[in-house]
């Protein structure tokens, strides 16, 4: 549900955004979405995440804080705020 919201948040915002981007890694990582506009790599973390998935999740943060790519985690408890985080981070990128 809250892939669906960032990405509904995203097409309302009129922004061309690409979901499961691959990292621009060798390796065989993903975000959740990608705003090119922006350079901006999204994660979504849901309230309950599998182990495989937190580890995938864990080193995509790991890679992006790495290469200083610009990365955003929204998580199940930003749910009612979605607005103002993507809004403002969108904004902070220009």
């Amino acid at each position: 549900i809250l892939q669906l919201r960032v990405c509904d948040w995203l097409y309302e915002a009129q922004l061309a955004h690409a979901h499961r981007r691959r990292l621009p890694v060798e390796e065989e990582l993903t975000a959740d979405f990608y705003v090119p506009a922006a350079g901006l790599y999204i994660e979504c973390w849901e309230a309950e995440v599998a182990t495989s998935e937190l580890t995938r999740r864990l080193r995509t943060r790991e890679v992006c804080r790495e290469l200083g790519l610009a990365y955003l985690e929204v998580a199940a408890a930003d749910m009612d705020r979605i607005d103002g985080l993507l809004a403002g981070r969108l904004g902070d990128l220009g």
